[in-house]
């Protein structure tokens, strides 16, 4: 390891920090449905900095339970569960009661500061144990025992001040993606029952939800091809085969392509036409969890000979009836999203279609220029999302580098001491 900074140390997190467990889990819903926060390992799902969700318990459970309130900016962490639970670590948005399955880190007083010890501890992958398990744990002697970096207060405050001056900013960010997210939604929600015309249309009813009257309605194998994908982990013995990069359902997200990760896949050279994307093709999802259902987009030929796996369908339309895009925004519209729901096969907590259904989807358009008008529509609200999004993922890199800079003490403090005593004058 590298020479800390003056004045800075190597410490275990117990010697600046109390930690401690919260407890046990009221059983009964007469428990629940009160005033008093709890928290739970659920909670963790999707947060930031703050957690943003927690149930409602009552007095009772309180006494019977001899729960322990917490206060608002103490560090919880998941100390069981799943793998991806036990990295993340958020601060209380309020005073709370706390379930034994999370730890709580609180700063001792004078001595160090919980928003410094929370980005520090997003820098650790804390030791777990499995043993007498099937999944793995965090015993509180592993989250005291951990090392940090450990400066003056001041550094400490002024670090954390600026990592959550980066954080903030991409909150913010969210927030805008969001409210973009509910325009685009309310405005297909428009365009799909009442048509790009100024004009008041009427609409007739659906199973699916309110259309134009005058928009032709046919099934989807009436004006478009859909295709099959490449399934993986086949033995193709001495056939001479390839290697190509494919679209997964990881990469089809709901109104845009995540191409940041792209894996390859073994297929016989003689099936590489037939698995092989075009420029124009609507790439849909299968299933999985019912929000991987039915999601699509228009392949753009980002990537070259790139095919699809077999849980991504590829809809090559009749260009003369149906343009890509407006197909793709019908099956993100809630009228597609409301077939694809209603037909899909369900197990418990799984949501699949298969070619069959695609291609039975009641298609409803109308020409080939008000087609046009509608995508226009929504493509500008696509051009934000996206510009939105972009920025999201620099101030994502700009925290990772900072954080990773600011914690091992590479990068001096001196400026950040004097804009953040600047900033709490």
């Amino acid at each position: 390891m590298s020479e800390l900074p003056s004045g800075w140390r190597r410490v275990k997190l117990g010697e600046i920090a109390e930690v401690e467990a919260g407890g046990n889990a009221p059983q009964g819903q007469h428990y629940f449905g009160g005033a008093l926060p709890f928290v739970r390992v659920k909670h963790f799902d999707g947060i930031s900095d703050y957690l943003s969700e927690w149930d409602s318990i009552n007095d009772k459970a309180v006494a019977d339970y001899k729960l322990r309130l917490f206060k608002r900016d103490s560090i919880v962490l998941p100390k069981s569960g799943a793998s991806i639970h036990l990295e993340k670590r958020a601060l209380l948005p309020l005073d709370c009661y706390v379930v034994s399955h999370l730890a709580v880190v609180n700063a001792k007083p004078n001595v160090a500061d919980n928003w410094f010890l929370l980005f520090a501890l997003k820098t650790l992958k804390l030791a777990t144990d499995s043993s007498g398990s099937t999944l793995p744990f965090l015993n509180l002697s592993h989250i005291a025992r951990a090392e940090i970096n450990f400066p003056p207060l001041p550094e400490q405050r002024a670090i954390a001040a600026s990592l959550r001056a980066v954080q903030d900013a991409k909150d913010a960010r969210r927030g805008e993606i969001e409210l973009e997210g509910e325009r685009k939604a309310a405005l297909m929600r428009k365009l799909f029952s009442q048509g790009a015309s100024a004009k008041t249309v009427k609409s007739r009813k659906t199973l699916y939800g309110f259309v134009p009257e005058y928009w032709c309605a046919m099934t989807l194998n009436q004006c478009a091809g859909v295709q099959t994908g490449a399934a993986k982990g086949r033995n193709f013995k001495d056939a001479g085969t390839l290697d190509l990069p494919y679209l997964r359902v990881a990469n089809v997200q709901d109104g845009y392509l995540d191409l940041t990760e792209i894996k390859h896949i073994t297929i016989r050279e003689s099936e590489a036409t037939r698995y092989l994307l075009k420029v124009g093709d609507v790439v849909v999802t299968e299933g999985g969890d019912a929000d991987k259902l039915g999601r699509g987009f228009v392949w753009d030929g980002q990537i070259e000979n790139c095919i699809h796996q077999n849980h991504v369908f590829a809809v090559r339309t009749d260009r003369d009836k149906l343009t890509p895009q407006f197909l793709s925004y019908l099956f993100q519209s809630p009228y597609g999203k409301n077939y694809f729901l209603s037909v899909a096969h369900r197990t418990t907590n799984l949501a699949c279609i298969n070619s069959a259904k695609l291609k039975a989807f009641p298609t409803v358009f109308p020409d080939l220029k008000e087609q046009q008008l509608i995508c226009n529509a929504l493509a500008g609200t696509d051009e934000k999302i996206a510009a939105l999004n972009e920025e999201t993922a620099r101030l994502d890199e700009l925290f990772r580098a900072l954080l990773e800079e600011l914690m091992s003490g590479r990068l001096s403090t001196a400026a950040l001491i004097s804009m953040n005593d600047r900033r709490t004058q």
